[in-house]
């Protein structure tokens, strides 16, 4: 749906309507510099406002433009509500200087931090034995988010609650798990959105594909995009020649497009192919009138069994872990179709390198570089827009686009002159396959003077 306004406003058209009116009652003219004017000046920006904000409000009833606790209005009449947040958690070690006579307990709710900012807390209480030095305990963050990833072993080391005799505290792993679930910013509410969006499939059971979609991104935040397909089966055979050019392949689900046909070991086109009431018929040319028999490949699919792809968010990989979690929703007897068979399958790679060469002014060369080969600049965020989605085709004309409007917020710097791009190559990915960036890259400048 293309953008519009419900309530539209031209300030200058205001002004003219509201000059004329007040002309019409007044009885007379009013000039540049009448007092009465200058007030219907000033009024016309409040006209505005109340209308940019009465335009809002009224957009926020469709789900395109809805955001924050109104977004959560139209979630809640389908029964979708945002997904929590998780907190991070780590292992954290207690510890004595020498071996005590006695246990130390650590009470529930013993805080340790590295920052004094972030903090995590040990869910229950733990006890360090007699005659040992040291006694280890998950903790948790005390708040939801990713912020509260990434601090590396070793890292936290202060303890906050102070326990007798405890005379060291440090994290024995990397803290992870924490996650922002769906939170009040625009990347919250476009997720919470999506899910909106695919919630009137989950009234059928997950038998559509529209349905095991919703469902499994129901499942678990950790999931950035997914496909569900049919599973496939490979039928290949000799198939017995009749009416010296005819060959007949029954079956339900045969994928035509699929059939290939062979030789002497070759694949070959000299055939015709009609598929219809489970049965293909297919019709041999000249090249084989002396054959008895052909070798054929074919595909169909095995309906009822289905796999489901999930791209992850960064910093998550597909383990057994994260499987079970969306099997535990998509198998579920009320949701799943008795009939099918569900697995989760991580998407198939396919791997870009970054090898380009772009051509910049003297004067745009500093910016330029640093706009495009910085952190969070074009190429990071290219690579981003390229892997953020299943079966999104490798199209290094988006990486073009992006170079040569590097620029244009500026208007007094363009984008580079040129860009040669030997890779990423253009490539058509199919909908369980998602871009991957191999992590090599080459980037090259080059400074052309005397251009206009």
């Amino acid at each position: 749906m293309s953008d519009f306004e419900i309530v539209t406003i031209d300030p200058s058209e205001v002004l003219d309507r509201t000059l004329t009116t007040m002309e019409e009652y007044v009885g007379e003219a009013l000039y540049p510099g009448d007092e009465r004017r200058i007030f219907a000046e000033a009024m016309v920006a409040v006209h505005a406002q109340l209308a940019n904000i009465m335009n809002d409000a009224s957009k926020q009833t469709m789900l395109k433009y809805a955001r924050g606790k109104v977004l959560d209005a139209l979630g809640e009449r389908l029964g979708v509500t945002r997904l929590p947040g998780a907190s991070a958690h780590c292992t954290i070690r207690f510890s004595v200087q020498t071996p005590l006579e006695q246990d130390v307990e650590i009470p529930k709710f013993t805080k340790v931090t590295s920052d004094s900012t972030h903090y995590f807390a040990i869910p229950e209480r733990v006890v360090l034995t007699a005659g040992t030095y040291w006694v280890e305990s998950i903790a948790y963050a005390v708040n939801v988010g990713a912020d509260y990833n990434g601090f590396t072993a070793g890292s936290i080391t202060q303890l906050v609650d102070k326990v007798p005799y405890i005379s060291k505290v440090q994290n024995m792993d990397e803290t992870s798990g924490g996650d922002d679930g769906e939170p009040y910013t625009n990347a919250g509410d476009d997720r919470f959105r999506e899910r909106i969006r695919e919630a009137p499939n989950k009234l059928s059971c997950a038998g559509p594909r529209g349905a095991y979609q919703y469902w499994g991104l129901t499942s678990t935040k950790k999931i950035r995009d997914l496909q569900c397909v049919s599973e496939y089966e490979t039928v290949r055979a000799n198939y017995p020649v009749y009416d010296g050019n005819k060959l007949f392949i029954g079956g339900s689900h045969l994928v035509q497009d699929t059939l290939a046909v062979f030789l002497d070991g070759e694949q070959t086109a000299d055939y015709k192919a009609t598929y219809d009431n489970d049965l293909m018929v297919v019709t041999l040319g000249d090249s084989f009138k002396d054959e008895t028999s052909v070798y054929i490949e074919i595909m169909r699919t095995l309906e009822g069994h289905v796999k489901i792809f999930p791209l992850m968010e960064s910093g998550y990989t597909l383990d057994d872990e994260v499987k079970k979690e969306i099997l535990s929703v998509l198998d579920d007897e009320k949701i799943r179709p008795m009939t099918d068979f569900v697995e989760v399958e991580a998407p198939h790679e396919v791997p870009f390198d970054i090898d380009i060469t772009y051509t910049v002014t003297p004067t745009t060369e500093s910016m330029l570089k640093e706009k495009i080969e910085s952190t969070g600049g074009i190429i990071d965020q290219y690579i981003d827009w390229q892997t953020s989605k299943l079966g999104r085709d490798i199209n290094p004309d988006t990486l073009r686009q992006l170079m040569l409007s590097a620029g244009w917020e500026d208007q007094s710097i363009s984008g580079v002159l040129s860009v040669e791009i030997t890779s990423p190559g253009k490539k058509e990915l199919d909908s369980t396959e998602v871009a991957v960036f191999s992590g090599r890259k080459n980037i090259n400048h080059i400074v052309k003077t005397g251009v206009i």
